[in-house]
């Protein structure tokens, strides 16, 4: 395997955890949202 190939594989790995990463927070914020919504509402 050719070094730029490794990298570029590195890359996309960090990249993909990264954005994992991200989700998870926004859907926990999104939760979060949710229940000031709800508890708003009341």
């Amino acid at each position: 395997m050719k070094p730029e190939r490794a990298l570029m594989r590195l890359v996309r790995i960090v990249t993909r955890r990264v954005v994992k990463e991200q989700s998870r927070k926004q859907k926990q914020e999104n939760k979060q949202n949710l229940k000031d919504q709800n508890n708003n509402q009341n």
